[in-house]
């Protein structure tokens, strides 16, 4: 006698009675999101995928970064000096004689900055501070945009004791920019002379601890403005300095924090972001 009230499945199939196609379409599906549901938590225990991970692309050589011009700078990356390698120079660049008498030598590095095609290994990239070196538009853009730190470029491959170091710099955005010169590893010691677009200029030492300005003032031989070129240089002889701009000596002394070292280019953002523009870099020893 037929039970009173709904069939159930297990009744059906005890007499025989066959299940409806819709309950027999609905009973895969689950059966099969049932198969699924298991065979991703098996997978998901066993096969972990790695998680990415995204920052900032460095190359191997960094430039150097400085907390600040005008107190004790910390450094966050840059390659330890090396020894400087045998240069070889060609007929016409070892002809061309050092245009800052009474001091001479043969030009041993003449690069026109517009790539590394020269093999000073010149830093490229961007660095943690907002901070890039880069090869655009025929010329070696520094560029900073947190303000009060000083961030230097430098040229890996060379290391230089006495010489005399020129190069070309326009300042097209924040108002100082300059020259690093006998840096030594990667939290100093080093000297950097630096001009603002206001006329002035700065000769500074570090020591790797305290910074002393060795000379500053103003001269009329600097080009104020953005976007005008002015010609640095300094001659290095012992412990006996001479920076000069446009072709003209703008200050000596005599200081012996560090006699060896990298040089490099800066851009320093005093009071707003800095973008410097570097073109013909060249050292006499």
């Amino acid at each position: 006698m037929p039970r009173k009230g709904r069939t159930s499945t297990s009744d059906l199939l005890k007499d025989g009675t066959p299940l409806p196609l819709h309950i027999v379409v609905l009973l895969v599906v689950i059966l099969l999101a049932f198969v699924g549901v298991c065979a991703g938590i098996i997978y998901l225990s066993y096969f972990k995928l790695p998680v990415s991970s995204q920052g900032t692309s460095l190359t191997p050589s960094t430039g150097t970064s400085q907390a600040t011009a005008h107190a004790s700078p910390t450094v966050k990356s840059s390659v330890t000096a090396q020894t400087s390698p045998t240069l070889t120079s060609s007929p016409t660049v070892s002809t061309q004689p050092n245009p800052y008498p009474p001091h001479t030598g043969s030009l041993v590095l003449d690069d026109p900055l517009k790539d590394n095609n020269k093999g000073y290994h010149w830093d490229t990239g961007t660095f943690g501070t907002a901070s890039s070196c880069t090869f655009t538009g025929g010329s070696y853009h520094v560029a900073v945009s947190m303000q009060g730190h000083v961030f230097a470029c430098n040229a890996e491959a060379v290391n230089f004791a006495d010489f005399t170091y020129e190069v070309q710099m326009t300042i097209l955005k924040g108002d100082r920019g300059g020259l690093f010169f006998r840096q030594v590893g990667t939290q100093g010691p080093y000297y950097y002379f630096s001009m603002k677009t206001d006329g002035s200029y700065e000769l500074d030492s570090f020591t790797g601890r305290t910074r002393l300005v060795l000379q500053q003032g103003t001269s009329p031989a600097i080009k104020t403005g953005l976007n005008q070129t002015n010609l640095l240089a300094v001659v290095a002889q012992g412990s006996s300095i001479t920076v000069y701009i446009n072709g003209q000596n703008i200050a000596q002394i005599s200081d012996s924090t560090t006699s060896q070292g990298l040089i490099g280019l800066a851009a320093d953002p005093t009071d707003q972001p800095a973008e410097v523009a570097f073109i013909d870099a060249k050292v006499w020893t």
